[in-house]
């Protein structure tokens, strides 16, 4: 598997570059681009991916890349300013429409964003019985290691490990923003933030219990964080809100990031 191995290394590689859990800051949103495809294009000569099939599908690879870091960053963008109400449309005096309008286009860059993330992984796992295996200079300095346990794992292998682990801390956010974004749980910001460093490390904790083959373990560590958030959640809560409110957002982002992680988890066993 290489194709999606690379994949989804450079889109993990990618999101890490993103200006931050809001797409905003001094960073500017096409960055996850500058970074992504330059992780894509320089993989294939160091795997020995090389003729005109492997060249094509490198152009979807890359083609997939940019999608997602535009639309991805474009759904929450249009989120956020529709969130603010909007920035006084030309076309529309009301305020209201504009956010309407912004929603809109979010939705419509979800969908987007979604539909790069399943195409990618469907169209890439079909392949993986027809590309190459890895290989080149860095099947070569692989197994110049002089490691037994490594020397035993395929590069194959062990590139989507390192890919897996990879996208669990910055894809994960940003699909886990999306799902939450599209139920419109981020209508009331400042609530669990936490969770943008927490997920990641939760995420990373479970695939890498899973690869060990504990998944008793990683079962107790998603039991444990239901625990220990409870007194968090009560704290949330704001003035007449309801306690299912904040427990709403919390479990949406909850299965959406353990998802992530076991489907992931699944790619690399």
């Amino acid at each position: 598997m290489t194709y999606l191995a690379v994949w989804l290394l450079a889109l993990g590689a990618g999101d890490l570059a993103r200006p931050g859990a809001e797409l905003g800051g001094r960073r500017p949103s096409w960055l996850p681009v500058l970074v992504s495809v330059p992780v894509a294009v320089l993989s294939w000569p160091l795997l020995g991916q090389r003729g005109g099939w492997h060249l094509l599908a490198l152009l979807g690879i890359v083609l997939l890349l940019v999608v997602w870091a535009r639309s991805s960053a474009a759904a929450v963008s249009s989120g956020l300013r529709a969130r603010d109400h909007g920035d006084g449309d030309d076309r529309a005096h009301d305020p209201s429409a504009a956010a309407a309008a912004l929603l809109r286009s979010a939705g419509r860059h979800r969908l987007v964003a979604g539909a790069s993330l399943l195409v990618g992984l469907v169209a890439l796992f079909a392949l993986a019985g027809v590309d190459a295996a890895a290989g080149g200079p860095l099947a070569r300095w692989w197994g110049s290691l002089g490691l037994p346990r490594l020397g035993r794992v395929p590069l194959d292998r062990a590139l989507m490990v390192l890919a897996v682990m990879l996208a669990q801390i910055g894809t994960g956010n940003v699909v886990v923003r999306l799902v939450l974004d599209a139920a419109g749980a981020h209508s009331q910001p400042g609530v669990l933030r936490g969770g943008r460093w927490l997920g990641p490390m939760e995420r990373v904790f479970v695939v890498g219990l899973a690869l060990a083959g504990q998944a008793t373990a990683a079962s107790v560590v998603i039991a444990a964080k239901g625990i220990l958030r409870f007194p968090e959640l009560q704290d949330q809560r704001g003035p007449g809100q309801r306690i299912d409110v904040v427990t709403e957002y919390f479990l949406l982002g909850s299965f959406t990031s353990w998802l992530v992680a076991l489907g992931c988890a699944l790619l690399a066993l």
